[in-house]
């Protein structure tokens, strides 16, 4: 009796799924690289070249995933989509703020301690991706408020905008105090520090 190969999962086993497994399979490396180079070389001195070199690939296929060597720090694939997703498990109820919180905490658990880790060392010493990073948080409260159009359209928008622009706030505020502490605990609890501590803040159970 012939031995059976692998059984793949039916998306993988179509052309299209195999082809987008391998185009995030490519993503997730060069991410990598850049990771490791920008750690060990500096981000000034770090070149798209050796990005590209150390990933095993041509300089043309980079810029067909990334526009620029800081978008290898900035840039989350699927982000948007994973927002919709953590918003379609919330209740039905749950007011904008705890939405928020909701989302971001699930966003926040998706990644390694190392990875984040390795983003703050990167980011910090450097004043440029230092100011980089307030346009990708200003992205992330569109994001934010777009995923919960998505899944509440009939709700007021300047409500579910001002929780997109709160929740990032504490965010960026986590990240301070995480970094400050030396990555102590995980991210995701300093956020939900934030969230109790806004609360107790407005003083209500928002």
């Amino acid at each position: 009796m012939a031995a059976k190969g692998p059984t793949l999962p039916m998306d993988a086993a179509k052309p299209g799924g195999l082809r987008e497994r391998k185009r995030n399979e490519l993503y997730d490396r060069i991410v990598r690289v850049g990771y490791k180079l920008f750690l060990k070389r500096g981000y000034e001195t770090t070149t798209i070249d050796m990005i590209a070199h150390e990933a095993k690939i041509s300089r043309r296929t980079f810029f067909h995933y990334f526009p620029s060597k800081e978008d290898v720090l900035f840039t989350i694939k699927g982000e948007f989509e994973w927002m919709k997703e953590a918003a379609a498990r919330c209740a039905d109820d749950a007011s904008p703020l705890t939405a928020v919180e909701h989302i971001l905490e699930e966003i926040a658990k998706r990644f390694s301690a190392h990875e984040f880790k390795a983003v703050d060392e990167i980011v910090r010493p450097t004043p440029y991706l230092m100011a980089r990073r307030l346009v990708h948080y200003e992205r992330w409260e569109n994001a934010l408020a777009g995923a919960m159009v998505h899944r509440w359209p009939e709700r007021d928008y300047v409500a579910m905008r001002m929780a997109a622009i709160s929740g990032v706030g504490i965010l960026r505020v986590a990240s301070d105090l995480w970094s400050l502490e030396r990555y102590h605990r995980p991210l995701h609890t300093y956020l939900a520090s934030g969230f109790a501590g806004l609360r107790r803040a407005i003083g209500n159970g928002a």
